[in-house]
């Protein structure tokens, strides 16, 4: 005769993890971090831990630091603030109208395992537009090796752009307005790039020099307001380079 479960503790891990995936990252660590080792370390194992915070949370930040070390997957939400550098194993992370701490944070502090970054803004103040040149900075920099997927498609990139370094890693890169220059540079920096969106941007640069991107196979140009005359010239100057869509 099979011996009876009559303790929680007694499950087997397998079935322990799949209760797990039907609560979210607070649940599962008030209810079962702090019962013993197992339990604890089980916790740390667990693939794309999530953990969605807004000001709502506020008052409760302080009483989970110590399993922000577990958390793959984070979303910040109405501005709030939070300090990064707890976050060391963070993989993804979505921004909406992230405070200018936040800028500053990623600025000056390494994630070193970041994959997917995604910020959306519908109030750009003039510190925060100064913060995303120094964002774009970094990111085209050595500071994020293994960035996949950057969706900062309501922050224009303007100069300077100089200093910016190849980035293999990038993947998917959707950006707010860019002139033509920075368009080829950026195709010059990321040789992997399979989608980029970007929305246009009125200039009259002439650019001589061609390099081709064999790699990039969608280009979606947005164009919100409507008045730039889509002329053969403008449609050229981007599909030039671009031969393999």
């Amino acid at each position: 005769m099979e011996k009876s479960i009559s303790r929680f503790q007694d499950l087997p891990n397998e079935l322990i993890i799949d209760i797990y995936k039907y609560l979210n990252a607070r649940e599962i660590f008030q209810s079962f971090y702090h019962i013993n080792i197992r339990f604890k370390k089980l916790f740390e194992s667990i693939d794309n831990l999530q953990l969605t915070v807004s000001l709502f949370d506020s008052n409760e930040k302080k009483n989970y630091e110590e399993f922000f070390i577990s958390i793959q997957i984070l979303i910040i939400d109405r501005g709030f603030n939070i300090d990064l550098k707890y976050f060391k194993n963070l993989r993804r992370l979505m921004l909406r109208n992230p405070k200018e701490k936040i800028f500053e944070q990623l600025n000056h502090h390494s994630l070193p395992y970041i994959e997917y970054l995604s910020i959306t803004h519908k109030f750009l103040t003039s510190t925060i537009q100064s913060l995303i040149i120094d964002l774009y900075q970094r990111i085209f920099s050595k500071h994020f090796l293994y960035l996949k997927f950057c969706n900062l498609s309501e922050m224009k990139i303007e100069m300077p752009i100089y200093n910016w370094q190849q980035s293999l890693s990038l993947y998917i890169l959707k950006v707010g307005q860019i002139n033509i220059f920075i368009y080829r540079t950026i195709l010059s920096l990321c040789p992997n790039l399979y989608l980029f969106e970007l929305k246009k941007f009125q200039n009259n640069q002439f650019l001589a020099n061609i390099e081709l991107h064999s790699n990039l196979k969608y280009l979606i140009i947005k164009d919100e307001d409507q008045t730039f005359p889509w002329n053969d010239k403008f449609i050229n100057d981007y599909l030039i380079c671009v031969p393999n869509l």
